[in-house]
């Protein structure tokens, strides 16, 4: 059977039979893949503890009918265990595998500016870069955006003209002038918008020296924004721990 190699992140996986797991992997070059890997919830499965999910991975695959199989599994990095230390960020890398998998819907299909934008969220979680949330909010606003769905935090995102503005319209694509304002849209303070600009840029310098006021605003509307566009909202997002008491640890 052909056989496929790729560097992958495993996002999620779950039982199949009496020993098999189906396992989700956002691949570099093969964007979204479900594949099965056979006897890993056996005790004496080699490789089961390799496709843990956040794990990146070296993986090896044979085309099969309706889906693949892993053959060959290679741990390049864990994460997992360096994540588990903390609830905040592991529920956070739950929050951000779920945005992964939502924004790939078609199989097989590449996308490497999600998957490099993935790799580099997990890593951050992991070296403690950032606080948890920051990471958060810059990484679902940067894959929306990869995904065709860049909010605007300075021209209005319906005519274009130049702000700064007042309002924020998650339906209308970010900040509005008062021509284009609509009803129900929010009105957040000039600090909060900034930190929004920052997170979507990368502008670290700003974002870490955010307050809590201006971060709790800003997390409202990258997950009111994240719900609109994927139509439901993510079911580990609630579960993500934004103690504001942990800010700046």
């Amino acid at each position: 059977m052909p056989l496929y190699r790729d560097e992958a992140i495993v996002l999620r996986s779950h039982k199949l039979g009496e020993a098999d797991r189906i396992v989700t992997l956002l691949t570099r070059q093969h964007g979204r893949v479900r594949a099965v890997a056979k006897g890993v919830r056996k005790t004496s499965s080699r490789i089961g503890a390799r496709l843990e999910p956040f794990s990146h991975v070296d993986v090896q695959f044979y085309e099969g009918r309706n889906l693949d199989n892993i053959s060959q599994v290679e741990i390049i990095d864990s994460h997992g265990a360096a994540l588990a230390q903390d609830y905040g960020r592991w529920t956070t890398a739950h929050a951000m595998v779920e945005t992964a998998e939502r924004l790939t819907p078609v199989e097989r299909e590449p996308s490497v500016q999600q998957y490099v934008l993935l790799l580099s969220g997990l890593r951050s979680l992991v070296s403690c870069e950032h606080d948890a949330p920051l990471i958060l909010d810059s990484y679902l606003l940067r894959s929306l955006s990869i995904a065709g769905w860049s909010p605007s935090f300075d021209e209005c995102a319906r005519c274009g003209v130049a702000g700064p503005h007042r309002a924020f319209s998650v339906s209308g694509g970010g900040m509005v002038c008062s021509g284009c304002r609509v009803p129900g849209a929010a009105a957040p303070s000039p600090a909060a918008v900034a930190l929004l600009a920052a997170l979507l840029s990368g502008d670290w310098g700003v974002a870490d020296t955010s307050e809590v006021r201006e971060r709790r605003e800003a997390s409202g509307l990258v997950a009111a924004f994240l719900q609109w566009h994927l139509e439901r909202g993510l079911r580990s997002l609630p579960l993500v721990d934004r103690d504001d008491r942990k800010l700046g640890s």
